[in-house]
């Protein structure tokens, strides 16, 4: 890796590593028995705060786990598949 690469690098390995979400955000009131997760936006899709019931919030967030030998990433353009096979086979013959 040269050092033009690390700065990039160790981005990478700090956003590899970060929770899916922060605890510090999230707060459970006993007597609704809901969750609250406060978005740290201010504006946009994701701002705001949710309120959900405890079942309900693990099953949004389980979702977000695949399961054993399920593709969660689709690779287009200059990454995908055949792309990178026709790559490989132009380098292969030159």
């Amino acid at each position: 890796m040269s050092e033009d690469d690390r700065p990039f690098a160790l981005r990478l390995a700090r956003y590899c590593a970060r929770n899916p979400l922060a605890l510090d955000r999230l707060t459970y009131e006993p007597a609704t028995e809901q969750l609250t997760y406060r978005s740290d936006k201010a504006d946009g899709p994701t701002a705001g705060t949710a309120a959900q019931y405890p079942f309900e919030f693990l099953a949004r967030l389980l979702t977000r786990i695949a399961d054993p030998g399920q593709v969660m990433t689709r690779h287009y353009g200059w990454y995908a598949s055949r792309t990178r096979g026709t790559r490989a086979r132009l380098a292969s013959d030159g």
